[in-house]
């Protein structure tokens, strides 16, 4: 394996007419940022925000993870920053950002853009912000001004919703229209 290695690194060396990594260039590095991992959930038409929702980690499976539970609700600043980023794009479609709230401010600060819908994308009804029926009245030429969250809603997430105890009070999102995992997720919240 290590010949190979070895092998691959030389051909790539040859045909960028350089080392792996270049060595008389300055490297850069950026400043870590204490804060909170948050995302935006949007839907965006030719550049356009036609609407969206903030979600911010109440649980995560691990601790730098992806979420099990979130709080959904508006956020000015990374809607702000989500409609800039969609505008210089020009995108059309569902696009997740996923942000760290900076611990000292609160500024969002954009880590990645994801150009599909993130795993909270169809909970925006549960804050006022139905984006599959913005998307189909936008597909049909209507022009409606943009959606924003009007309220807040907790949310443990699919898979995770089987487990009860990890937040008694907030919705569990389990798909309806499945009997048996329904009836599951009753087993897994009994005593």
């Amino acid at each position: 394996m290590v010949g190979c290695a070895s092998a691959a690194r030389a051909a790539i060396r040859r045909m960028l007419h350089r080392d792996w990594f270049p060595i008389d260039e300055a490297v850069d590095v950026q400043s870590a940022v204490a804060g909170t991992n948050a995302m935006y959930c949007a839907l965006a038409w030719q550049g356009r925000l036609v609407g969206g929702f903030a979600g911010v980690p109440l649980a995560t499976a691990s601790e730098s993870g992806p979420s099990t539970a979130v709080r959904l609700g508006p956020h000015l600043g990374m809607a702000e920053a989500s409609r800039q980023l969609l505008a210089a794009m020009g995108a059309t479609g569902f696009i997740g950002f996923d942000f760290i709230l900076d611990q000292e401010t609160g500024r969002p600060l954009l880590l990645e853009c994801n150009p599909r819908p993130i795993q909270v994308c169809h909970l925006g009804h549960r804050v006022g912000v139905d984006l599959g029926k913005a998307l189909a009245a936008t597909m049909a030429g209507q022009t409606a001004p943009e959606m924003s969250a009007t309220g807040f809603a907790e949310v443990v997430l699919f898979p995770h919703a089987f487990v009860r105890a990890a937040h008694p009070a907030a919705y569990y999102d389990i798909p309806a229209d499945d009997v048996g995992l329904r009836r599951f997720a009753s087993q897994q919240s009994e005593p």
